[in-house]
């Protein structure tokens, strides 16, 4: 889990960084925030990737170079980094 539920923080999988820890994202060296608190729990499969050279059959887009997101639609509020 990279956003928990309720969360406006910004966070993401370093993927520069040994063992790909989760930090909170930065741009232009400043933290990042969404502008209203998540709905769900968001994150990404681990190990897996999303191919910038490969265009999807289905939807015709590429890949973003970043894990597979993924949303966890319910009650439960995960912690950052909790599977």
């Amino acid at each position: 889990n990279e956003v928990p539920k309720g969360a406006t923080a910004k966070f993401e999988v370093n993927k520069e960084a040994v063992l790909n820890p989760i930090i909170q994202d930065t741009k232009k060296g400043k933290l990042r925030f969404y502008h209203s608190p998540s709905l769900v729990n968001y994150g990404a499969f681990p190990q897996t990737w999303e191919n910038p050279n490969v265009k999807d059959e289905t939807s015709g887009l590429i890949g973003d170079n970043d894990p597979l997101d993924v949303l966890e639609i319910g009650s439960h509020v995960a912690t950052v980094g909790e599977a």
